[in-house]
C-alpha cells in the first residue's frame, strides 16, 4: 500500500477582459494544451486541517500559445506560488482566425490540490460491495445526447464505512445524487503490513451517459469507473387495448402537424438548461396513441418522461396526423411512441 498525492484540474466558465474581437476563451473541450504539468504539492506542515485547496486561475494565452499571465485566487502562499509558477510553463496548442491567423485566448479554470494522506484503494478489488448507483435527478432522467461526468473522492474509516464524499465537475443537484447514493456504499476493511484496519480513500468518476450516445466499452476490473444511463427505452406494462382497437408493434409514420398555434413549453425547462450549463437539451418522452381511420388522434397516454412536460408533450403528439395507408381496415389502432422534443433557451 502506497501513499499518494494528488491534482485535479476542473474547467469553468472563463471571465474575459480586454477586446472580445482579439481573444477567444478556452473551455475544458477546446483548451487543448500541449504541455501542462501539475504542481508538485506542498508538505504535510502546510496544509493545517485542509484537506483540499482549490484556486481559481485565469490565463492569458499568447498567440503561439505560451502563457502570457497566469493569475491565482481563492488559494494562498505556497500553493498559490506553486500554482501559477507551475501554470506558467504551460503551452497550448494555438488558435485560428478565420483568416489562419493565430489570436490571443483564455483560459479559466479551478486547479485543485487534493490532500491525499490515506492510502488509496486501487484495484477493483477494492471497491464497494454491491453499491448503490446514484439516481439521475429531475429531469436528467429522461436527457437525450448528454454525457456529465463527475469526479469523487471517498474517505473511508477503518471500519469501512463511508465518512466524507467529494465531488467535483457537476451541478449541485448531480453532486447531491452522487453523495447520497456513495454514504450507502460500504468497504471490506484495508489492513497495513502488520494486520491493522486503517481509513482510506477511493476515487471514482461517475458518468451519466444517455443511452442514444455510442456505447463505449467499460472494463470491469477499472475502479471506480460507474456509467449511469439516461433516457431509457419505456420497459414498463401497457394495458390491453379496448374492444375494436388494433394494437400496433410499431408507430405509425406521420403524416402532417397541425398549424395551431400550441403554448408555450414550460419555463422551468429553461431554468433547468441554464442551471446544468447546457445550451439545449433534449428529453425523451413515451405515449401511448390511438388513431382513429382518419389518422386523427383521439387518446393520448403518457407513459414515461418528464412530468414538467407531459401536457406540452401531450399537446404536440394530439396535433400530428399519421399515415394509415399502410393498414387495410378502418379499425382505430393503438401503438407507443417514441417523443423526442428539444429545446433551446433564446
Amino acid at each position: 500500500m502506497t501513499w499518494k498525492w494528488c491534482v485535479l484540474v476542473l474547467a469553468v466558465e472563463p471571465d474575459l477582459t480586454g477586446d472580445v474581437e482579439s481573444v477567444v476563451a478556452r473551455t475544458v473541450a477546446t483548451a487543448n494544451p500541449i504541455h501542462d504539468p501539475m504542481p508538485p504539492l506542498p508538505d504535510a506542515e502546510h496544509w493545517n486541517d485542509k484537506s483540499r485547496v482549490v484556486c481559481h486561475m485565469n490565463l492569458s494565452i499568447h498567440p503561439d500559445g505560451t502563457i502570457q499571465r497566469a493569475l491565482a485566487s481563492g488559494c494562498t502562499d505556497i500553493f498559490r506560488d506553486r500554482a501559477t509558477d507551475t501554470v506558467k510553463t504551460w503551452t497550448f496548442a494555438p488558435i485560428l482566425d478565420e483568416y489562419q491567423q493565430a489570436v490571443r485566448s483564455t483560459y479559466a479554470f479551478d486547479l485543485t490540490y487534493r490532500r491525499a494522506d490515506r492510502p488509496v484503494r486501487s484495484t477493483a478489488s477494492e471497491g464497494p460491495s454491491h453499491p448503490q448507483l446514484p439516481e439521475p435527478p429531475r429531469l436528467l432522467r429522461w436527457a437525450m445526447n448528454l454525457e456529465i461526468s463527475c469526479s469523487a473522492v471517498l474517505r473511508i474509516n477503518a471500519e469501512g464505512t463511508v465518512e466524507e464524499v467529494d465531488v467535483e465537475g457537476c451541478t449541485e443537484e448531480v453532486i447531491r445524487s452522487i453523495q447520497a447514493a456513495a454514504h450507502q456504499w460500504e468497504f471490506e476493511p484495508t489492513q497495513d503490513d502488520a494486520g491493522v484496519s486503517i481509513p482510506t480513500l477511493y476515487p471514482v468518476t461517475v458518468t451519466f451517459r444517455s443511452t442514444d450516445l455510442i456505447q463505449e466499452s467499460l472494463s470491469v476490473n477499472i475502479p471506480g469507473l460507474m456509467s449511469i444511463p439516461l433516457a431509457a427505452a419505456y420497459k414498463g406494462d401497457i394495458p390491453p387495448p379496448p374492444p375494436g382497437v388494433m394494437q400496433l408493434d410499431e408507430p405509425l409514420p406521420k403524416k402532417s402537424t397541425s398549424s395551431q398555434r400550441i403554448k408555450a413549453a414550460p419555463d422551468s425547462i429553461f431554468h433547468w438548461i441554464a442551471e446544468m450549463g447546457e445550451e439545449s437539451a433534449q428529453f425523451q418522452h413515451y405515449l401511448l396513441v390511438t388513431v382513429n381511420k382518419r389518422g386523427r388522434v383521439t387518446e393520448v397516454d403518457y407513459l414515461d418522461g418528464p412530468p414538467e412536460l407531459q401536457a406540452y408533450a401531450t399537446l404536440l403528439v394530439r396535433a400530428i396526423a399519421f399515415d394509415r395507408s399502410g393498414i387495410e381496415h378502418s379499425d382505430p389502432v393503438r401503438f407507443v411512441m417514441p417523443f423526442p422534443i428539444r429545446f433551446k433557451p433564446k
